[in-house]
């Protein structure tokens, strides 16, 4: 095949590749939802365990810094995220549909910022030391009890549920899509 015929064949072919829509979500947007997932499960079982241990012992203090070093994660990946800025393939679902996708999907990402943040506030107006990995992050604060009221207020133990409920309904409609409207939405993220 003659050159010039030759590039003008692969032009076309990736502006083609360029003007198809997108049908599945980016690798990036895959890594970042389900590393996230994993993280906030982790975070999870690592105050759970917390719960478990005796007051103020070495053990508690090992699963409180490990929740506080995976919910500075969890606020590090959604800022990467946000500044990468990867976009939901085209799902061709009513206005109504997307608006609710749209309003989860902002939902979740200010759940992935309010918290970390609320809990090194909270963390920090006791004048504590916060831990991650290892690495030591003075407190800004110090002892400052009304700092402290509104970070126990957004990082408190009614948050979980929250949190729990919205991922809660994320599932559920991630699942409703799948078996009940027997689309490729869940597909398309895994």
């Amino acid at each position: 095949m003659p050159e010039s015929r030759c590039r003008k064949r692969i032009g076309t072919m990736a502006s083609t590749a360029v003007s198809a829509p997108q049908t599945s979500y980016t690798l990036p947007a895959k890594f970042y939802h389900w590393t996230t997932a994993v993280l906030i499960a982790a975070m999870f079982v690592t105050i759970w365990l917390r719960g478990f241990m005796e007051s103020k012992s070495p053990a508690q203090a090992f699963w409180t810094n490990a929740h506080t070093s995976l919910g500075i994660l969890v606020f590090g990946l959604t800022l990467v995220r946000l500044l990468s800025r990867p976009h939901a393939p085209e799902s061709g679902e009513s206005a109504f549909a997307e608006f609710l996708r749209t309003a989860m999907h902002r939902t979740l990402l200010v759940v992935t910022l309010l918290l970390p943040i609320s809990g090194f506030v909270r963390m920090s107006a006791r004048n504590r030391v916060t831990d991650f990995f290892g690495y030591a992050i003075a407190s800004p604060f110090g002892d400052a009890p009304s700092i402290y009221a509104i970070g126990r207020a957004l990082h408190g133990d009614a948050m979980q549920y929250v949190v729990l409920a919205l991922i809660g309904l994320h599932v559920v409609a991630a699942l409703g899509h799948h078996y009940v409207l027997k689309d490729d939405t869940l597909r398309r993220m895994v």
